[in-house]
């Protein structure tokens, strides 16, 4: 009963009713690509953390950790447990890597500007946990081709996007997204 998002994974473009579409990168072809699904978004959520898939974390994130133990406070990550707690947000002691490694802590990439979601992520339930997101990195979208995620879609304008989606929500002004996206804390809504 509403206006669609939809994202054309060949083609690279997100469109949101009749918003100017925006450019998006999309899961790497024939490795993470990202799947084809229907779902409803539920939620938006502005500065949000990144809790690290173990894919992730085991191919990629623990291997940098032990060529750079100070890696999680430089790029802002801790260290958690299975209940949330912060285990380490510093210099990883080899006790807190071996259990790492194990999988038996998990990472998570604290809000902010650096962080890989972006200001802003777009929850829609399914069964491939892929979300859509902001991204600090800009050199993506500068290319034709734009497959170069873990299977998440990043949207170039996820500001754009917020006001796109929460367009029924009065209280939701382009200076109240804006400041929820450059805010200290944590915000969340649902779209109408």
């Amino acid at each position: 009963s509403r206006p669609p998002i939809i994202v054309n994974i060949p083609e690279f473009r997100l469109f949101a009713g009749d918003t100017p579409a925006q450019r998006v990168v999309v899961g790497v072809a024939f490795d993470h690509e990202t799947p084809v699904f229907a779902s409803l978004l539920t939620e938006v959520v502005f500065r949000p953390p990144w809790n690290v898939p173990m894919s992730i974390q085991l191919g990629e994130l623990v291997l940098k950790i032990e060529k750079n133990p100070s890696y999680l406070e430089k790029n802002g990550f801790e260290v958690i447990d299975g209940k949330d707690s912060i285990v380490s947000s510093g210099t990883v002691s080899a006790a807190v890597l071996a259990r790492l490694r194990e999988g038996r802590l998990y990472l998570r990439q604290k809000p902010g500007p650096g962080n890989s979601l972006g200001l802003v992520k777009f929850l829609m339930p399914n069964a491939h946990s892929v979300y859509i997101h902001g991204t600090p990195s800009r050199r993506g979208f500068r290319e034709s081709r734009r497959d170069f995620s873990h299977s998440c879609i990043r949207v170039e304008d996820p500001e754009a996007l917020a006001a796109w989606a929460l367009r029924d929500r009065p209280e939701w002004t382009p200076e109240l997204i804006r400041a929820a996206m450059e805010g200290e804390g944590r915000a969340s809504t649902s779209p109408p």
